[in-house]
């Protein structure tokens, strides 16, 4: 069985975050599957530019407003451990306009899987822009 992520076109949305998440996590429990064969490097580039250009419009400092039927969710260092973060977004939920994330850092400079984890962080900063913070 073949693992790659297909693209997202001209916007990423929930159902291609959770769409690259499933198959990353797949894939990562496959020795014989190399990230490049998952994760298109076209692909890759493509998420990490698009991300850039969201994240050079934002301001260095911003105030979060909790929508008042909302909550924030407030994580600190997840160093590259992506079972880790599969396993907060499903005990906390996906990020959404009413569930708000603040990742703290540290998303990558231990684990095994840093790739993952900061592809999916930035995927769901794509996703809802003003719902997910990265600092």
């Amino acid at each position: 069985m073949t693992l790659t992520i297909k693209s997202y076109g001209d916007e990423v949305t929930p159902e291609w975050v959770e769409a690259m998440m499933e198959v990353l996590e797949k894939a990562t429990w496959r020795q014989e599957c190399s990230l490049e064969d998952v994760f298109p490097t076209r692909l890759l580039s493509k998420l990490l530019k698009d991300c850039q250009a969201l994240l050079r419009k934002e301001p260095t400092v911003v105030d979060i407003e909790v929508p008042k039927d909302g909550k924030i969710n407030i994580v600190g260092d997840t160093h590259g451990q992506f079972h880790d973060v599969l396993t907060l977004l499903g005990s906390a939920g996906r990020p959404s306009e009413k569930n708000l994330f603040l990742f703290n850092g540290d998303f990558v400079d231990r684990g095994y899987w840093g790739v993952e984890v900061l592809s999916t962080l930035l995927s769901w900063k794509l996703c809802y822009p003003d719902s997910v913070f990265l600092t």
